[in-house]
């Protein structure tokens, strides 16, 4: 005769099994349902015409798509592709600086940095490397950090944005 533990062991295996089944069918909906948001997000800033507020429509939705734990590369080739459409240089420069902000708040940082490069404006470039700097020494990225900090212009500046970042 077969013990009663023995039972409910196996009950209890099955309810285990049922409900990781039950939680990996959840996972797949979730990812199935993100990557339809992103299929939707993308086809939508594609009708936007004008580049400079397209390159804004995809950087935006490069950052939720990261906020959210989805791969934000998509929008960000997209929002780069935009950014180098347009024509006019103040216009053009605010669109890479969306673009290098997006990144950084991504954790992209060589995208940040390269994007950053774009901007033509003194000032908004050495603000715009200023604030990348600490974002990437916070997620750990020393180099990029140090990196970012080099192109800060203003030497006061630059020396308490290296002191800030110091490991």
């Amino acid at each position: 005769m077969e013990s009663p533990f023995a039972n409910n062991e196996t009950s209890h295996d099955r309810e285990k099994a049922l409900n990781a089944a039950k939680a990996m069918r959840a996972d797949m909906l979730n990812v199935y349902k993100a990557k339809q948001f992103q299929i939707q997000a993308l086809s939508s800033a594609e009708q936007v015409t004008d580049p400079y507020y397209r390159s804004q429509a995809f950087a935006s939705l490069a950052s939720a798509a990261a906020k959210a734990g989805q791969d934000p590369q998509p929008f960000f080739t997209q929002a780069l592709s935009s950014a180098e459409q347009v024509t006019d240089p103040y216009y053009r420069s605010q669109a890479f600086a969306s673009l290098a902000s997006a990144a950084a708040e991504a954790g992209d940082f060589p995208q940040a940095l390269s994007s950053a490069e774009q901007v033509t404006h003194p000032y908004s470039r050495s603000q715009l490397f200023a604030s990348i700097a600490p974002a990437a020494a916070e997620a750990g990225d020393f180099p990029q950090a140090l990196s970012s900090a080099e192109q800060v212009t203003h030497p006061y500046s630059r020396s308490q944005l290296f002191a800030s970042i110091a490991p």
